[in-house]
């Protein structure tokens, strides 16, 4: 089995340099399903694999960029711009807004 992961990330880093760099940095456990999936070309089940892997501590790249945004360390428009699907990000980013409104809303006032 380890043959043909090592076959297939050898194909991958000589034919898509981005795709095996951004390979490396998931878990070592869905390292050989990621590569089965780029050797296949069925790229378009990455997001899908991602999600189930998160188990193993891995996110898609919306998921993250929402995580770092709801933690104050990046803008709203780089999580938009950087986004994979900005129209469904910008949904959770109105959808995460209006929950923090009125959160604040149901917060009585403070008076010194």
């Amino acid at each position: 089995m380890q043959d043909a992961f090592a076959y297939c990330a050898e194909l991958v880093r000589e034919g898509d340099r981005d795709r095996y760099l951004a390979m490396l940095f998931a878990p070592a456990e869905r390292r050989d399903a990621l590569a089965a999936l780029i050797r296949d070309n069925k790229t378009f089940r990455i997001n899908s694999d991602i999600q189930t892997g998160a188990k193993y501590g891995m996110q898609t790249l919306d998921g993250y960029l929402m995580e770092k945004y709801t933690a104050g360390l990046i803008a709203r428009d780089e999580v938009v711009n950087k986004a994979q699907d900005p129209t469904t990000v910008i949904q959770k980013l109105a959808e995460w807004e209006a929950a923090q409104a009125e959160l604040a809303a149901a917060q009585p006032e403070v008076t010194h």
